[in-house]
């Protein structure tokens, strides 16, 4: 820090005014204490002032710390902090002091004698002034509160109880008063326009009816949702009772009202509890969802205790896409007569059912509609709350588990010679020679900036992509933000089922380049996310984009190759959406978003070689030979494939009834988990609609319009 005799910076000019305009707010003090009269001035203002005396010295300081750290610093500027210090302590001595006079003087002489000096040992927080918007639901406790403190507190004068009234109101409140100028005169005036606005008892009434007819819905049996649901009517009866409404009355609709707002599974305990064909009272419902929302809080708070001693002893990682659920050997069964001998244990446990053949036991499964991955009946295996397979770790019984892929039913007694396990692996590629024109197919990047660890900005690319349910960044940029990692054990499963672990999490803030969109999101890192995108040059000129969009472009350099660090999913992709595109040719498409214009569609790509890949990875224990030959065997006819699947499906059971499954002309497994990724598509459209009621409208109108033109083509 040096002696700088040069023109002072504009930035700590700046400083040095601020620093002025806290001293002379210290000085005003000063002027009130210098002419303070305890006469005519209560004690309330002397310490209103020594409150403000600390609140102005803890800003001076704070600006001078800031001069100070400055580089163009002078000497004089250095000193001022002495003085001001000399001058504080000084100032808030004298203050103390008329407070110690003031508390000490004697109204007469027999109170000096026989009562003691009461001295506050400590500073009491300030209360702060009541508030009031308009809402004539918070009239009534506003105006008691006023009254209490400002409008029957003698040692004010009217002007002051009008700034005080002013101070507190805000929105339509505040207009009501706006105009009125703030004199002595005019406090009773806007004191009782206020009043004859607001005191309306009809009014307040209705408007806690109101309230309670819109009493939020529950969805589920859920603490938080019961008790928003509980507080809300209960502090609504509570008021009308207040107002002397005959809220005891109110039994019949109380009730019926409150019922109609829970999820089914409350409303059919609650309807199981009454004994008797009476009218139920309101007070043992609210008994019962107070008992309720004590219930749901113990249990929650025991399952988030069972789930952190779960997680110390290390539970195996599930897919995102699934429900996480933990292994146990407790299922909600009781034990019945085994399906494969007389006696009463389970079937996993069965030594007759151990020694049936695999197409065996797969069939007794099937037949009994039993769960293959638990051999319990009631549920599917995506809802199976048992462990996986112990030879290959896919969700079926061990006892069902076989080398070769299985397609239920199974067929009847073929199996395949068990060889070594091998894996397959064949690569073909093609390549012409006669450079020509192909397609490309462009998606939407964008450049990003992410907060380091340090909190600075730090850019980076991403992929926009509705299609995932988590967001990812690759190691190399994670380790580039030097941000501390969570462990997160995650399968993310893509197309086909195949799938990626990883290890880690980090947690940033996601800000946009060109506004200030700002989003907290959580990241899972992952080796590689994609190739470079895109994959060849696009050439700009026949793009045509207007240059007010080609200024603002969320990647400006979306048409040069380069490698993505972050994927944003759909935990993010619709709060980013703005809503507006611009069709620049039949096959390319500019949206507007929170990150600005993105470039989607396809584009041509001239004198390229084009190049054909083609990759085959099979886990299998049969040889390649065998594959095909197996392939070649599976080619039946159509009819041949319904004469077999009959021969090998179609039975009777004790009691005569014939027993017929349904043919598949594919293996439903090669679905994979597609219903689960619809749904959650059909849920984020939801929400996206939700939030937009206009959208949500023009949505149902199309809906309507698709479904009147199907019906009348049908009719034709």
């Amino acid at each position: 820090m040096g002696v700088n005799d040069g023109p002072i910076p504009a930035e700590l000019v700046k400083l040095i005014k601020k620093r002025d305009s806290a001293k002379k707010s210290m000085d005003s003090i000063k002027a009130f204490v210098d002419k303070y009269d305890p006469a005519t001035k209560s004690l309330n203002q002397l310490q209103t002032r020594l409150d403000n005396l600390m609140q102005y010295m803890s800003k001076y300081e704070s600006i001078q710390d800031d001069i100070e750290d400055h580089e163009a610093v002078t000497t004089e500027m250095l000193d001022d902090r002495v003085s001001v210090d000399d001058f504080f302590c000084s100032l808030k001595a004298d203050v103390l002091d008329l407070v110690e006079r003031h508390t000490k003087a004697p109204s007469n002489s027999s109170s000096a004698t026989s009562q003691p000096i009461i001295r506050d040992s400590m500073k009491l927080p300030s209360i702060p002034p009541p508030r009031f918007d308009g809402d004539l639901q918070n009239w009534t406790s506003f105006l008691d509160d006023f009254n209490a403190r400002f409008h029957l507190n003698q040692g004010l004068s009217d002007v002051q109880r009008l700034q005080f009234l002013k101070s507190c109101l805000s929105g339509p409140a505040a207009e009501v008063v706006r105009t009125i100028p703030t004199t002595d005169a005019n406090y009773r005036i806007a004191y009782n326009v206020l009043v004859e606005r607001y005191e309306n008892k009809s009014l307040i009434i209705q408007s806690h009816i109101r309230s309670l007819f819109q009493t939020p819905q529950v969805h589920k049996p859920a603490a938080s949702e019961l008790r928003q649901l509980h507080h809300h009517v209960v502090s609504q009866v509570n008021a009308l009772k207040a107002l002397g409404q005959p809220v005891d009355e109110w039994d019949a609709w109380l009730v019926t009202l409150l019922c109609c707002r829970l999820d089914p599974t409350t409303v059919g305990e609650w309807q199981l509890l009454q004994s008797s064909k009476d009218l139920p009272k309101f007070t043992d419902l609210e008994k019962f969802l107070a008992n309720r929302v004590s219930a749901y809080e113990v249990g929650e708070v025991s399952n988030q205790s069972t789930q952190l001693k779960q997680s110390s002893i290390g539970i195996r990682p599930m897919q995102k896409r699934v429900l996480l659920t933990n292994q146990t050997d407790k299922f909600p069964f009781k034990e019945k007569q085994c399906l494969a001998c007389p006696e009463q244990h389970r079937l996993s446990v069965c030594e007759s059912f151990s020694k049936m053949s695999l197409p065996e036991r797969q069939d007794l499964v099937f037949k009994n509609r039993l769960c293959y991955n638990c051999l319990y009946p009631g549920h599917q295996v995506r809802q199976c709350r048992g462990g996986s397979c112990n030879r290959c770790g896919k969700r079926h019984n061990t006892k069902l588990h076989s080398d070769a892929p299985f397609n239920p039913p199974a067929s009847a007694n073929e199996q395949s010679p068990s060889t070594q396990n091998q894996s397959i692996v064949t690569y073909v590629e093609h390549s012409n020679n006669n450079s020509t024109a192909m397609k490309q197919i462009v998606l939407a990047t964008a450049l990003i900036n992410l907060t380091n660890a340090a909190g600075h900005q730090v850019q980076c690319r991403a992929i926009l992509d509705s299609g995932s349910q988590v967001c990812l960044i690759t190691k190399e940029c994670a380790s580039r933000l030097n941000i501390s990692v969570v462990k997160s054990s995650l399968s993310i499963a893509g197309i086909g089922s195949v799938s990626a672990k990883t290890g880690t999490m980090i947690s940033t803030t996601m800000c946009s380049r060109l506004n200030d969109f700002e989003a907290f999101i959580n990241f899972h890192v992952i080796d590689s996310i994609t190739n470079s995108l895109p994959t060849h040059r696009i050439d700009m000129e026949p793009l045509h984009i207007p240059h007010t969009i080609s200024s603002c472009l969320a990647d400006p350099h979306f048409n040069e190759p380069a490698s993505i660090d972050i994927l944003l999913g759909a935990e993010i992709f619709y709060e980013l959406l703005i809503g507006e595109s611009m069709k620049i040719s039949p096959l390319v498409t500019l949206h507007n978003t929170n990150l600005g214009w993105v470039f989607t569609g396809s584009t041509q790509i001239n004198n390229v070689q084009p190049l054909s890949k083609i990759f085959l990875l099979c886990h299998s224990n049969q040889s390649a030979i065998a594959l095909i030959a197996q392939s070649c065997s599976n080619n039946l006819s159509s009819e041949a494939r319904a004469e077999d699947h009959f021969k090998n499906n179609v039975s009777r059971d004790d009691r005569g009834r014939f027993v017929v499954r349904l043919p598949f002309i594919r293996d439903p497994s090669v679905l994979g988990d597609s219903r689960f990724m619809a749904q959650q598509r059909f849920y984020n459209l939801e929400r996206k609609l939700l939030k937009n009621p206009s959208l949500a409208s023009d949505y149902k109108d199309f809906m309507k319009e698709e479904y009147a033109i199907e019906k009348v083509l049908l009719n034709h």
